[in-house]
């Protein structure tokens, strides 16, 4: 782990449940903070172009102004599966 004047990085899952087909359901990411996750898009754009609804129509996720409805989970540092995501059809 990288640790500076912000703290150490974590892992976290962010997934938003409600999630429908050609939809990111949800996304793995190391930060340092739950904020920090929340406020990350799955496709990499900043927040100010996730704010302005800049994103490609092909690779949608929650609408800004619903991420707090996002589910943010602390991954435990411990050996296992990191994340599975079975979405039948």
């Amino acid at each position: 782990m990288t640790e500076n004047k912000e703290g150490p990085l974590k892992l976290f899952t962010v997934e938003w449940p409600d999630s429908s087909w050609d939809t990111y359901r949800g996304f793995v990411i190391w930060c340092r903070s739950e904020e920090e996750a929340r406020n990350t898009h799955p496709n990499g754009i900043t927040i100010e172009e996730w704010k302005e609804g800049k994103v490609l129509k092909c690779c949608t996720w929650v609408d800004y102004s619903y991420r707090d409805l996002l589910i943010v989970t602390r991954v435990k540092r411990k050996p296992g599966i990191v994340m599975s995501d079975f979405h039948n059809g």
